[in-house]
């Protein structure tokens, strides 16, 4: 004996549909969530990470302390070019002095 055939209407099919709809959005949802958390955790430990580390003298400071190391300490120079510094004993208009 057969009992009643159900049969699929189309309101039922869109409530199906729907309740898949929200079903997945909400487990996305709370992926991405779980994912955002991790990515700013990894994030602020690498900014932390970043403070840690000594901080790098720029282009000015290195060439100071370069002229500095050649000339000696308290004595002008002068940059010829990129890789050439010239010491002077007595400074001039256009000199640096090493302090």
């Amino acid at each position: 004996m057969q009992g009643p055939r159900r049969v699929v209407t189309p309101a039922n099919a869109v409530l199906v549909l729907g309740a898949l709809t929200i079903g997945s959005t909400l487990l996305w949802a709370m992926h991405e969530d779980a994912q955002h958390t991790v990515r700013r955790e990894r994030l602020e430990q690498q900014a932390a990470a970043q403070e840690q580390l000594p901080r790098q003298p720029s282009t000015e400071q290195r060439r100071h302390m370069a002229a500095q190391f050649v000339c000696g300490h308290g004595v002008a120079y002068e940059w010829v070019n990129a890789n050439t510094v010239e010491c002077h004993r007595e400074p001039g208009p256009n000199l640096a002095l090493g302090r």
